[in-house]
């Protein structure tokens, strides 16, 4: 084998590592990363998957060759140059979890944006569309039910949409934090940085689908009371006439 040729394959190779791993070294605390800021990140890092596995294969190409040209002091460095790769691509494929996982959590979690503040967002427009309705008078329910009913119908099936996102976002975290083993497949998408912090985010995001779904429950009976009266007050207009 050319000597030359296999001292750039091997600076190539050990350039590869240093690159994947400085991408990896940005992630750091991946919660602390904006989604936009993630979704950049695992892009990176899959470019970087793609690089390093490249000459990953090319240096284990190299050691076979070594091994069946019995050049001792070589293939003892060759292996030590796969080993690393190896290892680089197992730490590039965690950290690609680890994004993910911050991607998912700051679109369900995100105080601005996020699945739940959009929910709440809805539900707040929601109870305020019930409260004016609750209001009326009986004439004027009488006149208004049909379009009142409507929109706070139309509404009403919006909230259920934006909190179904945030049911589904659930499952999704408690399948990647391993609470779910029957459906591995978010498991394998995604891995929070470590169990304390797949905990904290899977209780957050409970706590948050259930008081979404206890304000939904008390918003449906403000809107059902007024349906009530506007089918009461409709009878009693019509009886009037």
């Amino acid at each position: 084998m050319d000597p030359k040729a296999l001292d750039r394959a091997r600076r190539a190779a050990a350039k590869a590592v240093r690159d994947a791993e400085k991408i990896v070294h940005a992630i750091g605390d991946a919660s602390t990363l904006s989604e936009r800021r993630s979704r950049g990140l695992v892009l990176k890092l899959q470019n970087a998957i793609v690089e390093v596995q490249k000459h990953h294969a090319i240096t284990a190409a190299d050691q076979r060759r070594l091994t069946q040209l019995a050049a001792n002091e070589p293939l003892e460095t060759q292996r030590a140059i796969v080993e690393a790769m190896s290892t680089a691509v197992a730490r590039l494929h965690t950290a690609v979890l680890n994004a993910y996982w911050n991607v998912q959590v700051h679109a369900a979690q995100a105080p601005r944006g996020g699945a739940i503040a959009k929910a709440r967002e809805a539900l707040a427009e929601l109870r305020a569309r019930a409260a004016k309705a609750e209001a009326l008078s009986e004439a004027a329910l009488a006149r208004r039910h049909a379009g009142v009913l409507a929109r706070l119908d139309r509404e009403m099936t919006h909230v259920k949409k934006c909190i179904a996102v945030s049911m589904a976002d659930e499952n999704r975290i408690r399948a990647a934090t391993g609470d779910n083993a029957r459906d591995p497949w978010w498991s394998l998408r995604m891995r929070p940085p470590d169990a304390e912090a797949g905990a904290r985010v899977l209780a957050a995001q409970h706590a948050a689908v259930e008081d979404l779904k206890r304000q939904l429950r008390a918003a449906n009976d403000v809107i059902e009371g007024v349906k009530r009266r506007a089918r009461i007050a409709e009878a009693r207009e019509r009886l009037g006439k």
